[in-house]
């Protein structure tokens, strides 16, 4: 009876030891790879392309990791082989895919544009209505200036030369950059997403065709813009809550306590909401961004600017 007490507590012994060593050598292969770039910083000889031509050519691959439904990180790895600068948009739409491999459809606002099939993931699933479609929210999304620290900021950062906008970075090659991001939802009513969701980015304007909406998120990615009055303003345009409706949704003070309840969106917010949608209303009809003629060296960045016209 001693002896066969004394194998048991041997074995179980020996299988602990076989799980802490499977444990080690799986983090060891885990972190043997290169940890992702956080400070992101600026290659003036790096070839230069669109993030979204990018993805179209093959040259980067992207990664999504909503932590919830205010943000998270994007993951590019280059896989051109050579040093590469990413010039990243001032807005786009990450939707979810869903385990089928399609994409999750936006809401029925009249704004889905049912895509061309292009490189960059937009499928014709696009259009239909939020009832009719399953999964978790989509998101808007900005990456705001990428200072070198590596977080969304608004200084001026990344080792740019002065005067240039620093919303793009180098990345050597087959090394990858994280970037976060702030994000706000386009689909009321629907789940928040979160890090085991997996989401793909895709062109803003492939995703909704409704200018305001566009120039609202623009805003919004470039930085220095509440976050609530951002929110507010999305679903007052993608899922046409008035603003009555906004102020009326109320959440409890103690998330999966059946607390008092207290509304999401403050005044002050709603009415920063409605001055953010007039700004944009009057930016959708300014005439579109042109890039001026320019004598700059290879390398330089030179950033899109409004028409004369448009300032006045």
């Amino acid at each position: 009876m001693i002896s066969q007490f004394v194998r048991r507590a041997v074995a179980r012994r020996a299988g602990l030891l076989v799980a802490c060593l499977a444990v080690v050598c799986g983090t060891q292969l885990v972190g043997a790879g290169k940890s992702p770039m956080r400070i992101l910083k600026y290659d003036p000889a790096a070839e230069k392309m669109d993030l979204f031509a990018a993805l179209d050519a093959g040259a980067i691959s992207v990664r999504v990791v909503a932590h919830d439904s205010e943000g998270g990180n994007v993951y590019v790895e280059n896989l051109s082989g050579k040093p590469l600068t990413v010039n990243l948009p001032e807005a786009v739409a990450m939707v979810q895919v869903l385990k089928q491999g399609f994409f999750q459809q936006p809401n029925g606002n009249g704004n889905g544009n049912g895509a061309n099939g292009s490189g960059n993931g937009v499928s014709s699933l696009f259009g239909g209505n939020q009832s009719g479609g399953g999964g978790a929210q989509s998101l808007g999304s900005g990456f705001g200036q990428q200072n070198n620290n590596g977080n969304a900021g608004n200084n001026n950062g990344n080792n740019v030369p002065n005067g240039i906008g620093n919303n793009f970075f180098s990345i050597p090659p087959e090394r990858v950059a994280q970037v976060p991001f702030r994000s706000v939802c386009l689909n009321y009513g629907k789940p928040d997403p979160s890090p085991r969701m997996t989401y793909k980015v895709v062109p803003l304007e492939n995703y909704s065709t409704d200018k305001v909406l566009q120039e609202t998120l623009k805003n919004f990615g470039r930085g220095g813009v509440d976050r609530s009055a951002a929110q507010a303003a999305a679903w007052h345009l993608t899922d046409k809550q008035s603003w009555n409706d906004l102020a009326n949704i109320k959440k409890y003070t103690l998330p999966g306590v059946y607390t008092s309840q207290v509304p999401i969106f403050s005044i002050s917010e709603l009415e920063m909401a409605q001055k953010l949608i007039e700004q944009a209303k009057k930016q959708a009809q300014e005439p579109p961004a042109v890039a001026p003629k320019s004598n700059s060296t290879p390398g330089a960045v030179t950033p899109s600017v409004r028409t004369a016209s448009a300032r006045k």
